[in-house]
């Protein structure tokens, strides 16, 4: 039965996108709108698709909408919505008209909701914040590390324990000037510094085991310096390459994060299916963050309370091209669910209403307006994302 129902409504959008396809190539003007007033539905907080700017509703489907409506000579009042899903319920039981929106048409809602003919084609992304490279913050991170301090410890220990061997030698040959029992500690204390610095400690020995056995502190003093420096420069590499890899490109970047979404979204589910995929092969489980609004999710980001959030790629341009710290953001997985974009539609709406509608949106779009309207709010990264492939 369900399979009988989707294959109704599609082949009724079907007829829909012909129907508006042959007018439009004849040039027939459609019929008018329906003369009553419609209750449009719209969903605040989720621009620049749809929202309020100081105190006014704007974004992408109310722009176009308006167009629309001035089209098809169509009056209409707006009725705010909590969420895109009461937005969809509503429509469905006919408490409003339509619901304006980028509202994606996924297989599950295409069967169970109607919707006007696509105007844009967008998918889900993730924003996260990238650290820029610091040099003096990754060699502070070095220097102070427990590995470094183990190397410093075992060098001072070994220089030491030489320079212990270094003074029973001298004493027992005799011959060094500098070597008498009363000053045996300032000798080990000056003699421990001169080996692990260098300059200076050839005068320590006037014996051939003393003179050999400085080549050899030579020779160890050189190593450890070398594997201090090596273990500096591999871990300042290392934190560098870690800066350049944040960027997410793939879902399973996603593993073990922590993950900001608006409540109820698509977002939100595909979260919940790539987290048992993950976990399924082993791998580290997101942290889903359920949020209100994005606006909402934005701030975790920002207050570093998450390590990223997913939403609609629009919202999320939009979000990072009018934010202060724009190029600390970076989006990715922006080819993730392309689906096409559209109104929600009552099942009651007369169809001459629905026709007429549906040629204004296809005609606008095969002119560019709709184009036009998503660079406004976006510049060029707002093209529909069927035009990168």
């Amino acid at each position: 039965m369900a399979k009988q129902n989707l294959v109704c409504k599609n082949n009724f959008l079907i007829t829909l996108l012909a129907a508006s396809s042959f007018l439009l190539s004849t040039g027939i003007s459609p019929v008018k709108a329906q003369s009553k007033q419609l209750k449009i539905g719209v969903v605040d907080g989720v621009l620049p698709c749809s929202g309020t700017l100081s105190g006014k509703w704007d974004g992408i489907a109310l722009n176009l909408w308006d167009l629309v409506a001035k089209n098809t000579h169509q009056q209409y009042q707006l009725v705010p919505q909590k969420t895109t899903a009461d937005m969809l319920e509503e429509t469905k039981k006919g408490n409003i008209d339509l619901g304006i929106g980028c509202v994606s048409l996924s297989p599950k809602r295409i069967n169970q909701y109607s919707f006007t003919v696509p105007f844009r084609e967008d998918g889900v992304a993730v924003l996260s914040r990238v650290k820029s490279f610091d040099v003096g913050s990754a060699m502070a991170k070095s220097l102070f590390s427990q590995y470094l301090l183990t190397l410093v410890i075992g060098f001072i220990i070994v220089m030491s324990i030489l320079s212990g061997v270094l003074f029973l030698i001298e004493k027992k040959k005799g011959a060094s000037s500098s070597v008498k029992q009363e000053d045996t500690f300032k000798y080990l204390f000056k003699s421990i510094a001169a080996q692990a610095m260098g300059p200076g400690c050839n005068s320590f020995a006037d014996t051939k085991p003393g003179n050999t056995l400085l080549i050899v502190i030579h020779l160890i003093r050189l190593v450890f310096a070398s594997l201090i420096v090596s273990y500096i420069t591999v871990n300042v590499v290392k934190q560098n390459q870690s800066v350049s890899d944040q960027k997410i490109t793939k879902p399973i970047d996603l593993a073990g994060l922590r993950i900001a979404v608006r409540q109820g979204s698509i977002s939100n589910d595909f979260l919940k299916d790539t987290n048992q995929e993950l976990t399924s092969h082993g791998q580290p489980g997101i942290q889903i963050v359920s949020s209100p609004t994005l606006n909402d999710a934005f701030k975790l980001l920002i207050d570093s309370k998450v390590d990223a959030m997913m939403g609609d790629n629009a919202q999320l341009q939009y979000l990072k091209r009018n934010s202060k710290i724009s190029s600390s953001l970076a989006i990715g997985l922006q080819d993730t669910l392309i689906q096409s974009q559209g109104f929600t539609i009552s099942p009651n709406i007369p169809l001459q209403t629905r026709m007429a509608i549906n040629f204004v949106i296809a005609d606008l779009k095969q002119k560019g307006n709709i184009e036009i309207i998503t660079k406004e709010w976006l510049g060029d990264d707002g093209l529909d994302q069927s035009k990168s492939k």
